[in-house]
């Protein structure tokens, strides 16, 4: 029985992330900080995202593009036509010699040595590294939208989504629930929800 639940919360995150790709609305081509050379690294624009090709191999911060006007944006992996992984909002990713393509729509990624240590009562749609961004503890997460939101324990930054989600909690339109935070899970991921620390 727990195995059904578990796919079907599956199925209903992979459906809710495919509508979300299929209808985000994207602004103009960012920039991208820490690339000198453009050229080096295959870039190609057009009206809607920037595809990277080969990018340098370690952490990024991904941030929403100011101005927008859209407070989603994501950046995804790409095996051809197929997505092999996507987040959505601000985060800090791990791109490894497997992410061959990375399309980002709506988003800025910056080369970064290390997560920095900052964390915060309040988080929406993001990831965020325990210990790191967001403290271990009891949460309040609360879905203010007309549609399901998401969360999740990630296992890895890596964009690549195997061996990466833990354990998922379906958060139901104008639904209100509690999550504890343990030290022991590696990173947060939130996708239409507001999260709040109760204690």
């Amino acid at each position: 029985m727990k195995g059904v639940i578990k796919m079907r919360k599956f199925l209903t995150l992979t459906l809710v992330m495919v509508i979300v790709v299929s209808s985000l609305i994207t602004a103009s081509a960012s920039e991208v900080v820490d690339v000198e050379d453009r050229v080096k690294y295959g870039v190609h624009i057009d009206s809607n995202m920037e595809v990277y090709k080969n990018l340098e191999t370690g952490i990024y911060r991904a941030e929403i593009n100011n101005g927008s006007g859209n407070e989603l944006g994501s950046v995804r992996s790409m095996k051809g036509e197929e997505i092999v992984g996507i987040i959505f909002g601000k985060s800090y990713i791990e791109i490894t010699e497997n992410d061959s393509t990375i399309v980002a729509e709506n988003m800025t990624l910056t080369k970064v040595f290390e997560v920095s240590k900052k964390t915060k009562e309040v988080l929406t749609t993001g990831t965020y590294v325990v210990g790191q961004e967001i403290a271990p503890g009891l949460y309040k997460v609360e879905n203010l939208t007309d549609t399901d939101g998401i969360l999740q324990i990630f296992n890895h930054l890596r964009l690549n989504n195997e061996g990466k989600l833990g354990e998922v909690e379906i958060v139901r339109a104008g639904e209100t629930i509690e999550f504890k935070v343990d030290e022991g899970q590696y990173a947060v991921n939130l996708f239409n929800v507001r999260m709040t620390r109760v204690e």
